[in-house]
């Protein structure tokens, strides 16, 4: 049996395993290799295009709110009024307590947050009351204090205020925090606080006046007439015409030697200008008058509005005063030259006051001449217009023309012509408008108005015809 089962172990081993070639078994592992390899990148781009679908449709996570939802509220308290107390309760109370009469028994009212004090003596009158805490404020209503009474405008240009007056802050008289425990022959109530001031801060208190333009600034004046309050400038904001060329250069205020604030470097050309005031500057009953001038290097032309806003000590009332101006140049109406008789200066004269002379006529031509003018005096252009009385003895119509020209110099400013109808017998008055250029005249020169007729008109005036007279543009820059 042995020997059967070695030769079968001996035959196996005999038997040849099979083989491969060494080249079929690399290529064995490049595939398996190549394989690892393709599912890899599959797999890692699988997973990345998941996580950006993730992060895409994913909400937003709300924002964590750390601050505080706690409001302080520092207005004055409520004011509670405690009933009288029942002698039979204080009898029984003084039972509970064990106490003897004549001893005063202090008991706490949870239900309110506070205390009330009684005083336990035989026989004892009925006490009402808040305890006497050192530090309680005399109550007042809690209602807003309504605004201050408006500026009253000032015709040109106009101011007004208006107010903001939360929760006045009070400063307190307080007694010493130590309070004593009254006893059954202290009759004297603890002393109560009493507020600085018997009313808010006025407005109206504010006096704006003086409100006008120099050349260079916007100038108003501004006044505290209150006893009680001192007021603090705390901004000014400005609105101006912004031409392009004028910028604003500072704020000034005060009389005697004014300090400048809010200086830039450089102008400003934008508007509307804040400018807060770092330190305040005061505003007190005996300062008098004060002046603020908002500087430019030249005054635009057109409208401001200036806001000044005030606070006052130990309050948060606020006050803003609205000033109003209007930087315009000065109407400058047309001048009148009246016709009037010969002058020391020879002819026919232009005046200024109306003429009471003799009265005088002529034909054909005739001139009035002005007074002569000092250097550089401007004539500005505009519409000329010609008041004279005429007759026309004629059958038919004459033509009335007029020249404007300087005595010294080339040029002739207007010239115009009107017809006179024929057969006018009485003398009339009539009227022609011509345009004229603007001249400035030199040292010496006169302006002169020549009108030229026909054989049979005949041109009347000064004496009982002294309206006639020639109405010229502005002569003024």
């Amino acid at each position: 049996m042995r020997a059967i089962i070695k030769r079968s172990i001996l035959s196996r081993k005999k038997q040849k395993r099979p083989t491969y070639p060494e080249s079929k078994l690399q290529v064995d592992r490049l595939i398996s290799i190549s394989q690892w390899l393709f599912i890899v990148p599959i797999v890692m781009l699988v997973l990345f295009a998941c996580g950006q679908l993730g992060i895409l449709t994913s909400s937003k996570i709300a924002e964590a709110k750390t601050q505080s939802q706690i409001d302080a509220n520092y207005g004055p308290w409520s004011y509670v009024l405690i009933h009288s107390i029942n002698s039979e309760i204080i009898d029984e109370l003084r039972e509970d307590q064990s106490v003897g009469d004549g001893v005063v028994a202090v008991i706490p009212d949870t239900s309110e947050g506070d205390a009330t004090w009684i005083d336990l003596t035989p026989n004892s009158e009925n006490h009402s009351g808040p305890a006497p805490h050192a530090n309680e404020p005399t109550p007042w209503n809690n209602s807003p204090t309504a605004p201050s009474t408006p500026l009253e405008p000032q015709p040109t240009p106009s101011v007004k205020a208006t107010s903001t007056s939360p929760l006045p802050t009070e400063e307190l008289t307080t007694p010493s925090t130590t309070t004593p425990i009254p006893t059954a022959t202290d009759e004297t109530p603890p002393p109560t606080p009493t507020r600085s001031s018997s009313s808010d801060p006025d407005c109206g208190a504010i006096v704006v006046s003086n409100v006008g333009f120099d050349k260079d600034s916007f100038n108003i004046t501004i006044e505290n007439i209150d006893p009680q309050w001192e007021a603090a400038l705390r901004y000014l904001d400005l609105v101006w015409p912004v031409d392009g060329e004028s910028g604003f250069d500072a704020f000034s205020m005060g009389d005697d030697s004014p300090e400048r604030f809010y200086d830039p470097v450089s102008p400003i050309y934008t508007s509307p200008i804040h400018a807060p005031l770092d330190p305040e500057r005061p505003l007190t009953d005996g300062m008098g008058t004060q002046t603020i001038q908002s500087i430019f290097h030249q005054s635009p032309e057109g409208a401001y509005q200036l806001t000044l806003s005030f606070s006052y000590w130990h309050t948060e009332f606020l006050c803003e005063i609205v000033v109003h101006g209007n930087n315009s140049p000065p109407s400058i109406d047309p001048i009148t030259f009246w016709m009037a008789g010969s002058s020391v200066f020879g002819g026919n004269q232009l005046i200024r006051e109306q003429p009471n002379g003799p009265a005088q006529n002529a034909m054909i031509f005739t001139e009035f001449k002005t007074a002569p003018f000092a250097d550089e005096t401007p004539l500005q252009s505009g519409q000329v217009t010609v008041y004279f009385y005429a007759t026309n003895s004629s059958d038919n119509r004459d033509t009335v023309g007029f020249i404007l020209k300087p005595t010294i110099g080339i040029p002739i400013l207007g010239t115009g012509s009107i017809n006179i109808p024929a057969n006018t017998s009485h003398p009339t008055l009539f009227s022609a408008s011509f345009h004229t250029s603007a001249y400035k005249f030199s040292e010496g020169n006169r302006l002169v108005l020549a009108l030229t007729t026909e054989n049979t008109t005949k041109i009347y005036w000064d004496g009982e015809w002294n309206t006639s007279r020639v109405i010229l543009p502005p002569m003024s820059d």
